[in-house]
């Protein structure tokens, strides 16, 4: 594992987002359906790279909170892991 700072981390997640977004299709975006608001925001906030104590203090919420957020989000949306989940937040319209 590398260890690397959250600006390239957000820069490679939106580089990702932005050269894997298909140009002349749809883009689904049910999976927000899916969610509650606040795990819709847990989910936008990892879209932007912030880790789940800053979420925590963000939200106001305790850390424990955020990872059961981040466990149902996971479960709801088929994201393996954070990238794949921020990935996902930045592919679709907000």
């Amino acid at each position: 594992e590398v260890w690397v700072g959250r600006n390239l981390i957000l820069r490679l997640i939106n580089d990702l987002a932005a050269a894997s977004q298909p140009k002349s299709q749809q883009i689904d975006t049910s999976w927000q359906n899916e969610l509650t608001p606040r795990q819709r925001e847990v989910a936008t906030l990892i879209g932007s790279g912030n880790s789940n104590k800053r979420i925590a203090n963000e939200m106001d919420i305790t850390e424990r909170t955020v990872k059961a957020h981040l466990s149902a989000i996971f479960r709801k949306t088929d994201c393996k892991d954070r990238i794949q989940l921020a990935l996902l937040v930045n592919q679709s319209p907000h």
